[in-house]
Formats: C-alpha cells, sequence, structure tokens
C-alpha cells in the first residue's frame, strides 16, 4: 500500500501496472479530474486497463476522459451507466474502462499542430502592432504568430501551457534575437506589471475552464478563468497599452466549420457557452469593467488550416492526432465524438465530403472563421 495524493503526479514509473481500478475518489470528487485520469494512464502499462466510476453529473472527469481519447493516449473500450442510492437518494453513475495505447504523445500533438494550423490573421493582428512595441503572445502555441510579431515589434515573448509547443516555438524562432517562449498560463503570467505595449491573446479564452496546474487558483469555471486571463492581460500591460483578441463567434462556428456541422447536436446544446464565450452582455460587461474599449475589429479571409480546402482534410479527421489539432474535439463525450466519427464515414461513404468542405468555403467568404479584435486600455 502507498499513501499518495492522486491530485498531483503519482512517484509511480511509467508502465508498471496491467489495471488501474479508481471508483470511491472520483464518485465523492475527491480526486481531480487532471491530472488524475493522465497519471492513470501512464502508469499502466501498453494495452492495460483503467476503469473509473463517475458521476454522471461530473462533467469533468467525461470531459477529460474525450481529451486522452482525443489525443491518442487512451480508447474507451466499455461503457455502463447505472444508478446507485446515496444517502436514500438515486445518483446516475457512469463506468468507463479504458485501454491504454502508450506514452503520452503531446510532442507528436503539438507537431501535428504546427503542420496541420496556419498562422491566422497575421495581416490584421499587425495592423495593431507599432514599432518599437514589447509584445506578450499569450498561448502563443507553437511560435506562428510570434516570428512574425517580431518583424515589427521590439520584442516578443512567448508563453504556453503545452511544453511541447514551446519546445517547437524555440526552434521555429531561433534565428530570432528579439523573441523568447516559456511555459506558463494566462490565468497566472510570471511578468512585472507594465511589462508590455500589447497582449495578444489568439484563440485562447476558449482553451480555458477545468484545473490549472499552472496557477494556485482552484476553481475550474471557464468564465471565472476567462476573468483572470483579462485581468493578467491588463496588469501586464502599460498604461495605454493594447489588447488584441482572436475569437470565434457561435455564428461563424456554424457556417465557416464543416467538421462543427457534423457535431451531434447534444454537443451544440452542453457547449453553447463555451463557444459563444465574448459574445454578449456579459463578456462587454468584463470589458468594461477592466477598463478596456475596443478599438476596431477585422474579419481575416483565410483559414487556420492548411488543407481547408481540400476533401482530404474530412478524411484527415479519423485520425485522432489531427482532431488534437483542435480543442473542439476534446470537448465531446466519447459517444458524442463516436457519433462524429460515424458522421464522418458517412459523408466519405457517400460522396458529399465535397459539397460539406463547398458549404464550409461559403460560410468562410460570408462570415469568416473568426475576428480580430483590438481594446485600448484606458490610463488610469
Amino acid at each position: 500500500y502507498h499513501v499518495e495524493d492522486a491530485n498531483q503526479p503519482l512517484p509511480i514509473p511509467d508502465r508498471q501496472y496491467d489495471a488501474v481500478l479508481c471508483v470511491g475518489g472520483l464518485s465523492a470528487s475527491q480526486i481531480r479530474a487532471q491530472p488524475a485520469l493522465k497519471e492513470f494512464i501512464r502508469v499502466t502499462k501498453d494495452g492495460g486497463l483503467v476503469v473509473l466510476s463517475m458521476r454522471e453529473a461530473e462533467s469533468e472527469y467525461t470531459a477529460e476522459v474525450s481529451r486522452l481519447v482525443t489525443t491518442g493516449v487512451a480508447e474507451v473500450v466499455h461503457e455502463h451507466s447505472f444508478v446507485g442510492i446515496e444517502t436514500n437518494q438515486e445518483v446516475h453513475h457512469h463506468i468507463f474502462v479504458l485501454r491504454a495505447l502508450g506514452d503520452d504523445n503531446s510532442e507528436q500533438s503539438a507537431a501535428q499542430y504546427n503542420q496541420a494550423r496556419s498562422p491566422f490573421g497575421v495581416k490584421e493582428i499587425l495592423g495593431f502592432v507599432r514599432p518599437g512595441d514589447v509584445v506578450l503572445d499569450a498561448g502563443c502555441g507553437t511560435g506562428q504568430h510570434a516570428r512574425y510579431l517580431a518583424e515589427v515589434a521590439s520584442k516578443v515573448v512567448g508563453i504556453d501551457t503545452d511544453s511541447a509547443r514551446i519546445a517547437i516555438a524555440k526552434e521555429h524562432c531561433q534565428d530570432l534575437d528579439n523573441a523568447s517562449f516559456e511555459v506558463a498560463s494566462v490565468t497566472k503570467l510570471p511578468f512585472e506589471d507594465g511589462s508590455f505595449n500589447l497582449v495578444l491573446l489568439a484563440q485562447v479564452l476558449h482553451h480555458l475552464g477545468g484545473k490549472d496546474v499552472h496557477s494556485a487558483e482552484t476553481s475550474t469555471s471557464l468564465t471565472e478563468q476567462c476573468e483572470r486571463a483579462i485581468a493578467e492581460a491588463k496588469r501586464v500591460l502599460k498604461p495605454g497599452g493594447r489588447l488584441v483578441l482572436v475569437t470565434t463567434s457561435r455564428e461563424q462556428r456554424r457556417k465557416a466549420y464543416w467538421h462543427f456541422n457534423l457535431f451531434p447536436q447534444s454537443a451544440w446544446e452542453r457547449l453553447d457557452s463555451v463557444w459563444s464565450l465574448t459574445e454578449g452582455v456579459w463578456f462587454t460587461s468584463l470589458m468594461e469593467k477592466m477598463g478596456f474599449t475596443m478599438t476596431g475589429n477585422v474579419t481575416p479571409a483565410e483559414s487556420h488550416w492548411i488543407e481547408a480546402q481540400d476533401e482530404k482534410m474530412v478524411r484527415l479527421s479519423l485520425d485522432p492526432g489531427w482532431r488534437s489539432t483542435d480543442v473542439a474535439f476534446a470537448l465531446l463525450t466519447p459517444d458524442e465524438m463516436s457519433q462524429f466519427v460515424a458522421q464522418v464515414e458517412g459523408v466519405l461513404g457517400d460522396g458529399s465530403a465535397k459539397e460539406l468542405i463547398n458549404g464550409a468555403l461559403a460560410g468562410r467568404a460570408s462570415h469568416g472563421e473568426a475576428t480580430v479584435y483590438a481594446y485600448d486600455l484606458k490610463s488610469e
């Protein structure tokens, strides 16, 4: 027996067990989804099983299972729902049986992301950057934007929570003497107040939510973490500094992204608050409260994906590695992911993939895939 905290990385070597069983801790919410589920997979031998029992209401766990499946670390071999009795009340539970597929392939996932995605809205973003600016690319990914920012700015600092993507960013920009990168979170920036003239958050805010291992804060709320990210951007900006956001609206997801049209309705109903985070009164009020005034917005014409006009992209979506390049897939439940895969196989089988891509191209022409927003910070 070992006394260990499953909410911390386990002091156990990789691939030690044929099976890992966790039923009580998850059901009582004593063990958080991150990093526990990933750790359970890590210490399980390739092909071994991880058995998890949880309350169905605890979506944190099902979301993490989906993320592990999406990134190719595990596969669901069995799942089952049942009703248990707790303190004389019926409580719905869910069991997952996962098969470990090997190492966490974060390096491979980062490489696939870099190969599949192109830097979106570069010209539009640079329109808000001034010569000599010190710029923070917060959530920089593999550094695709940073390289262009460094052509105008005097200094660019990129941060991301994914160490594998940071490694690629460093290699990608190794010839630049005014660009640097480090692992950090947008909700807890490791910089002094007033360090930057401009902060860029390009397609970052909807990635928030869940446990943030880089922050001491315990909240997993998407809106609370979004508010912290905006507050941190404000803190590190110089007086009169600028914040540039790149975000995708609900309508843009519906019109300009072919794969969202194959997501089951249950995903839309469950995730609409995530995909419309920056729309509406709540976000407008937040920006006003933080002292930001919108000074401009523009919708680029290009795509985030290199092969966006190719039917090959539809077939690529059957690959878990390719799906790991879009966080939206990690938000699907295993059942919703199965429905999506079945839909993809259907359009490939009946020859309608081209029609699907053409519909997305028309949607991109009319709505764009995302919009670049610029805000000025009021001088206090």
